[in-house]
């Protein structure tokens, strides 16, 4: 049976201090995304990676192939399909385990997702590291980044020369909506 045959996913409740990992299975870039989802008590998890980024539209279009899940396939936004696809290891890597809310936190329980929300500090701060997922690349990308560097070099004033044409892209970037998210700050500062 086709993955996109399966019923979708169905969250079971969450002990205290636990969280639901994702383990992110290899794949060539053509192969389509697998996942498993499992429940881990927060203080005894495995080495994992905490993804910080917008869920974009709350449209759900994707379908993900929830394997070793007896319940199915799970349901994310582009953007999170879009990241998921980005750090997906290859064919001949290693799985790897990633905490990300949209599908770590069931998002119909509003009692989970509250007791889920005053754990995310410990979250980001407990996992190996943090990606921050700021979309896809666009024209001002290279730009921006190029600009970051630049300033990094700086010692001091006077801005550097062509201020406008270097500038502009990195302004663009700034207003990208992953900078406006309200959580951003908490998972930054803890992040590693």
């Amino acid at each position: 049976m086709a993955f996109s045959q399966l019923p979708e996913y169905q969250y079971t409740r969450l002990e205290h201090e636990h969280i639901r990992m994702v383990t992110l299975h290899p794949g060539a870039p053509t192969d389509p995304l697998r996942i498993s989802i499992n429940t881990r008590y927060l203080h005894f998890c495995p080495a994992y990676t905490a993804v910080s980024y917008v869920w974009g539209s709350s449209e759900r279009p994707h379908l993900i192939d929830a394997a070793d899940t007896a319940t199915g396939a799970i349901r994310v936004t582009e953007n999170l399909r879009n990241l998921l696809l980005n750090i997906r290891p290859g064919p001949e890597e290693e799985r790897i385990y990633v905490w990300a809310d949209s599908i770590c936190i069931n998002q119909e329980d509003q009692k989970e997702k509250t007791e889920q929300v005053k754990l995310m500090g410990r979250i980001f701060a407990r996992a190996d590291k943090t990606i921050f997922y700021l979309g896809e690349e666009d024209e001002d990308s290279k730009m921006a980044f190029k600009t970051v560097k630049i300033l990094n070099m700086m010692k001091g004033w006077p801005w550097p020369p062509g201020a406008p044409d270097i500038w502009r892209p990195f302004i663009r970037f700034l207003t990208r909506p992953w900078f406006y998210r309200t959580w951003i700050i908490q998972e930054v500062v803890v992040a590693k």
